[in-house]
């Protein structure tokens, strides 16, 4: 079970539009978080993003209704797969690479993840050979998040943050590709620049005080 999907209500053509943040977030089948007011905070930094990289001509589907711990866009198909998008080294592949943990990277990695809970790592040529999406389709998120990184990596260091990572969701209404997030603390994975230690670690938010700290970290970063 994905965080991201499970924030979403889908209606009888498999669509989705209205996103609900709630206090108690399942994140697996045996593990569930629970922060008083977590919604709340997770329902205003998704709608910050949601604006903000709106400005920058990044293609978000337009918010119809906001609310409290809930808001509404436009219809759309989504794609059962995440973009990982890294401007460091992670865990993966400083062992497969021979490189230090938390490295900085020039250019960034993309890498492409499917299964129930997004576990499953993947090339492009796997979503387009198993019809989960074509060729143009890989090709316009390809373009899509690194423009996004480009936006929030700066946004994040003119704060003093390094971005480490984020995920991208996408989905479709019609032809047309759609960034949808995830704009989530568990998708938006940051380090303070004079910090040496990640505290907290956004990799290992296992408990509810560690994530509402981390969510605090970034929502003072927007307001």
């Amino acid at each position: 079970m994905n965080y991201f999907i499970n924030s979403y209500t889908k209606d009888d053509l498999g669509l989705v539009s209205e996103k609900t943040f709630s206090d108690s977030i399942v994140i697996s089948k045996n593990h569930r978080l629970r922060s008083k007011n977590i919604g709340e905070s997770l329902s205003k930094i998704n709608s910050f993003f949601f604006e903000f990289l709106q400005q920058y001509n990044l293609p978000l589907p337009e918010i119809i209704q906001k609310e409290l711990v809930r808001f509404v866009h436009q219809p759309l198909s989504i794609f059962p797969f995440k973009l990982k998008v890294l401007n460091s080294v992670d865990t993966r592949n400083s062992v497969i690479l021979s490189k230090k943990e938390f490295e900085q990277i020039s250019t960034p990695i993309f890498e492409f993840y499917v299964g129930d809970c997004l576990e499953y790592f993947v090339s492009d040529s796997h979503l387009i050979t198993l019809n989960l999406c074509d060729a143009n389709e890989v090709k316009l998120m390809l373009r899509i998040a690194s423009k996004a990184n480009v936006v929030l990596k700066s946004f994040f260091e003119r704060r003093n943050f390094y971005l480490l990572e984020f995920n991208c969701f996408f989905g479709k209404l019609d032809d047309k590709i759609f960034l949808v997030g995830d704009f989530s603390p568990f998708g938006i994975f940051i380090k303070d620049m004079e910090n040496s230690e990640l505290e907290p670690n956004p990799y290992k938010l296992t408990n509810s005080k560690l994530f509402g700290k981390y969510t605090a970290i970034i929502f003072k970063l927007l307001y």
